[in-house]
């Protein structure tokens, strides 16, 4: 069984890092271009394989927008091409095991999404801790401060 699973996992991963190392700046303002026609597809993935995940692709796609836009460059290159390669694997119906092919197709799109997940993990988490401190600052400077001492520096501010 161990020489049927490893040697299929390396076909995924050589895949997987092929079409990061094609991938360029200019390629994700097309994927950010797809969100809404890749968000559907995405859809059609039953919750029970997909669910868990969700959130990380959720993270993939806020993590891409906010490097293209300058927001967020603390991250190397190669997580967003990861990030990015799996999105649009997620979204191609002839990959490795084609969607086509109940289940199967699933269940190696969602492989492919927690193999880049794993792989990148360390960054996902480091751009989730700035998203969360960028949209606090967002946050306070708007005027939008929440808890106790928010509130008290908005009504000692009027």
């Amino acid at each position: 069984m161990e020489k049927i699973k490893k040697p299929a996992k390396l076909a995924v991963k050589k895949e997987i890092e092929a079409t990061a190392k094609k991938l360029t700046k200019n390629d994700l303002g097309g994927i950010i271009a797809r969100e809404k026609e890749i968000r559907q597809n995405i859809k059609k993935f039953s919750p029970s394989l997909f669910g868990e995940i969700q959130g990380d692709v959720e993270t993939f796609y806020s993590m891409i927008k906010d490097y293209k836009d300058g927001k967020y460059t603390e991250i190397p290159w190669y997580a967003i091409a990861m990030a990015a390669a799996a999105i649009l694997y997620l979204t191609d119906p002839f990959d490795l095991i084609p969607d086509s092919i109940p289940g199967l197709g699933e269940v190696n799109d969602v492989l492919i999404v927690i193999g880049v997940i794993t792989a990148v993990k360390a960054e996902l988490e480091r751009y989730r801790k700035w998203k969360k401190s960028e949209q606090h600052q967002t946050g306070q400077k708007n005027g939008q401060n929440k808890g106790v001492i928010g509130r008290l520096i908005k009504e000692y501010s009027r």
